[in-house]
Protein backbone atom coordinates (compact mmCIF):
# COMPACT_ATOMS: atom_id res chain seq x y z
CA UNK A 1 0.00 0.00 0.00
CA UNK A 2 1.49 3.28 -1.15
CA UNK A 3 1.06 6.67 1.73
CA UNK A 4 -0.22 9.48 0.05
CA UNK A 5 2.38 12.12 -1.00
CA UNK A 6 1.57 14.51 1.95
CA UNK A 7 2.11 11.81 4.18
CA UNK A 8 5.54 10.75 2.57
CA UNK A 9 6.83 14.11 3.28
CA UNK A 10 5.31 14.21 6.72
CA UNK A 11 7.06 11.74 8.11
CA UNK A 12 10.79 13.00 7.58
CA UNK A 13 9.81 16.40 8.31
CA UNK A 14 8.30 15.00 11.77
CA UNK A 15 11.45 13.25 12.48
CA UNK A 16 13.76 16.05 11.52
CA UNK A 17 11.71 18.69 13.96
CA UNK A 18 12.32 16.29 16.38
CA UNK A 19 16.26 15.73 16.23
CA UNK A 20 16.51 19.57 15.78
CA UNK A 21 14.58 19.75 19.04
CA UNK A 22 17.15 17.28 21.22
CA UNK A 23 19.91 19.09 19.47
CA UNK A 24 18.74 22.34 20.85
CA UNK A 25 18.30 21.18 24.32
CA UNK A 26 22.35 21.29 25.26
CA UNK A 27 23.80 24.32 26.80
CA UNK A 28 27.14 23.65 26.13
CA UNK A 29 30.58 21.90 25.46
CA UNK A 30 33.27 20.78 27.64
CA UNK A 31 36.93 21.83 26.97
CA UNK A 32 38.41 21.14 29.70
CA UNK A 33 38.12 18.39 32.09
CA UNK A 34 41.19 17.58 34.02
CA UNK A 35 41.66 15.19 37.08
CA UNK A 36 38.51 14.05 39.49
CA UNK A 37 35.61 15.08 36.62
CA UNK A 38 32.18 14.38 36.75
CA UNK A 39 28.87 15.39 35.72
CA UNK A 40 25.33 14.11 37.91
CA UNK A 41 22.59 14.13 35.31
CA UNK A 42 19.48 12.10 35.90
CA UNK A 43 20.42 10.69 38.71
CA UNK A 44 23.67 9.06 37.59
CA UNK A 45 27.19 10.18 38.28
CA UNK A 46 29.12 9.86 35.02
CA UNK A 47 33.07 10.53 34.44
CA UNK A 48 32.87 14.12 32.48
CA UNK A 49 35.79 14.15 29.72
CA UNK A 50 36.78 16.68 26.84
CA UNK A 51 34.36 17.20 23.83
CA UNK A 52 31.09 16.20 26.52
CA UNK A 53 27.57 17.92 26.13
CA UNK A 54 26.78 19.34 29.13
CA UNK A 55 22.84 19.94 29.63
CA UNK A 56 20.51 21.97 31.65
CA UNK A 57 20.10 20.48 35.40
CA UNK A 58 23.62 18.97 35.11
CA UNK A 59 26.15 19.37 37.99
CA UNK A 60 29.57 19.53 37.12
CA UNK A 61 31.94 18.12 40.33
CA UNK A 62 35.66 18.22 40.71
CA UNK A 63 38.21 16.30 42.89
CA UNK A 64 40.90 17.52 44.48
CA UNK A 65 42.88 18.32 41.51
CA UNK A 66 39.89 18.79 39.59
CA UNK A 67 39.68 21.24 36.93
CA UNK A 68 36.60 21.81 34.12
CA UNK A 69 36.22 24.66 31.78
CA UNK A 70 32.55 24.66 30.02
CA UNK A 71 31.64 26.81 27.07
CA UNK A 72 28.33 27.66 26.47
CA UNK A 73 26.49 28.11 22.98
CA UNK A 74 26.03 31.43 23.80
CA UNK A 75 29.96 31.77 24.51
CA UNK A 76 29.72 31.74 27.95
CA UNK A 77 32.75 30.72 29.58
CA UNK A 78 32.45 28.26 33.02
CA UNK A 79 36.00 27.66 34.86
CA UNK A 80 35.58 25.70 37.95
CA UNK A 81 38.69 24.69 40.57
CA UNK A 82 39.44 21.86 42.45
CA UNK A 83 36.53 20.81 45.01
CA UNK A 84 33.77 22.35 43.01
CA UNK A 85 30.44 21.99 42.39
CA UNK A 86 28.18 23.82 39.96
CA UNK A 87 24.92 23.68 38.65
CA UNK A 88 23.59 24.44 35.09
CA UNK A 89 20.04 25.38 36.28
CA UNK A 90 18.43 26.88 32.85
CA UNK A 91 20.11 27.85 29.72
CA UNK A 92 18.01 28.57 26.78
CA UNK A 93 19.24 30.81 23.53
CA UNK A 94 18.29 31.72 20.40
CA UNK A 95 20.95 32.25 17.81
CA UNK A 96 19.64 34.32 15.84
CA UNK A 97 18.27 37.21 18.56
CA UNK A 98 20.65 36.35 21.30
CA UNK A 99 17.38 36.39 23.66
CA UNK A 100 17.18 33.87 26.20
CA UNK A 101 18.65 32.84 29.49
CA UNK A 102 21.17 31.76 31.97
CA UNK A 103 20.75 30.49 35.26
CA UNK A 104 23.84 28.72 37.19
CA UNK A 105 24.13 27.96 40.94
CA UNK A 106 27.79 27.60 42.62
CA UNK A 107 27.24 24.95 45.28
CA UNK A 108 31.02 24.96 46.41
CA UNK A 109 34.59 25.69 45.59
CA UNK A 110 35.41 28.10 42.73
CA UNK A 111 34.27 29.33 39.51
CA UNK A 112 34.97 31.81 36.81
CA UNK A 113 32.56 32.98 34.14
CA UNK A 114 33.11 35.45 30.97
CA UNK A 115 29.64 36.23 30.02
CA UNK A 116 28.32 35.73 26.56
CA UNK A 117 25.61 36.69 24.14
CA UNK A 118 22.35 35.88 26.61
CA UNK A 119 23.89 38.80 29.09
CA UNK A 120 25.50 41.13 26.54
CA UNK A 121 21.96 41.26 25.01
CA UNK A 122 20.03 41.28 27.93
CA UNK A 123 21.90 41.09 31.51
CA UNK A 124 19.33 40.83 33.91
CA UNK A 125 19.25 37.29 32.06
CA UNK A 126 21.80 35.81 33.41
CA UNK A 127 22.15 34.95 37.06
CA UNK A 128 24.05 33.35 39.57
CA UNK A 129 23.43 32.17 42.83
CA UNK A 130 25.73 30.63 45.75
CA UNK A 131 23.84 28.45 48.70
CA UNK A 132 23.06 32.14 50.48
CA UNK A 133 22.94 34.76 47.99
CA UNK A 134 21.94 35.55 43.61
CA UNK A 135 23.96 37.78 41.71
CA UNK A 136 22.59 39.81 39.19
CA UNK A 137 25.36 40.34 36.53
CA UNK A 138 26.56 43.74 35.47
CA UNK A 139 29.97 43.14 33.99
CA UNK A 140 31.41 40.79 31.82
CA UNK A 141 34.21 38.78 33.94
CA UNK A 142 34.26 37.23 37.50
CA UNK A 143 34.89 34.74 39.87
CA UNK A 144 32.73 33.20 42.56
CA UNK A 145 34.48 31.53 45.65
CA UNK A 146 31.90 29.18 47.98
CA UNK A 147 33.98 27.90 50.82
CA UNK A 148 32.51 24.39 51.73
CA UNK A 149 31.17 23.47 55.82
CA UNK A 150 33.69 20.41 55.42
Amino acid sequence: MRLPILHRLALPLLLLSLQTAQAEEWAGTVKLASGETHVERDGQRLALKTGDRVYPGDRLITGKEGRIGVTLRDDTLISTSANSQLTIREFSFNPATHEGGLAVSVLRGVAAMVSGLVAKANPQAMRVSTPTTTIGIRGTEFIVEVESDD
